[in-house]
C-alpha cells in the first residue's frame, strides 16, 4: 500500500497524469495469477506501457516467463523491475532483474532491537522504520523504446 501511495504521490510530483487503467494490484496467490492479469491488461491498454514494476523479485521474474510467453522482448519492448534484491542472480539466472536493494541485514537489526525492547517491557517507540533502498540496473531495463531514437540537435547561436 505505502508503494502505491509514493508511486501516486510521484506522479503528482511531476506533474505526471494517474492512469489507473496501468495499475494491477495483486490480489494475493497465486501470485502466476496477477502476472497473467498484468499480461492481458498491457495487451489492453492504449499507448503500451513501456515498464512494469513489480512489487517483489519472484513476482517480476514470473511476470518476466508469462511477457515471454507472449512473444514480448524483453527489455526492448518493456522493462520489467522488481523489489527487494532477494533472487539469487546467478549467471544461470538470465536475465538479471532490475530491482531495488533492500538491505535485510539491516531490516533484521532493527527487528531484533525492537523485539529486546519489547521483551524487556518497553514501549514500541515507532510504529513505522523507513530504510534506504537503492536501485541496483541489471538486464531487464531500457530507456523507453521511443527516447532510443531521440537525437539532441545542436543550433547554432
Amino acid at each position: 500500500r505505502e508503494r502505491h501511495e509514493g508511486y501516486r504521490q510521484a506522479l503528482a510530483a511531476n506533474n505526471i497524469p494517474l492512469r489507473d487503467e496501468l495499475i494491477v494490484l495483486d490480489p494475493g496467490p497465486p501470485m502466476q495469477n496477477w502476472t497473467k492479469n498484468v499480461v492481458k491488461a498491457l495487451a489492453d491498454v492504449t499507448p503500451a506501457p513501456t515498464a512494469v514494476l513489480a512489487a517483489d523479485d519472484t513476482i517480476a521474474k514470473q511476470l518476466i516467463i508469462d511477457l515471454k510467453k507472449e512473444d514480448k522482448n524483453i527489455p526492448e519492448e518493456i522493462s520489467v523491475m522488481g523489489f527487494s534484491d532477494t533472487l539469487l542472480d546467478r549467471p544461470s539466472m538470465l536475465p538479471g532483474i532490475t530491482t531495488m536493494h533492500v538491505s535485510y541485514e539491516e531490516v533484521g537489526k532493527k527487528a531484533a532491537e525492537v523485539l529486546l525492547k519489547q521483551v524487556d517491557g518497553n514501549p514500541l517507540d515507532h510504529k513505522e522504520y523507513i530504510f534506504d533502498a537503492n536501485l541496483i540496473v541489471k538486464d531487464t531495463c531500457a530507456p523507453p523504446p521511443a527516447a532510443r531514437n531521440f537525437r539532441v540537435r545542436k543550433t547554432r547561436e
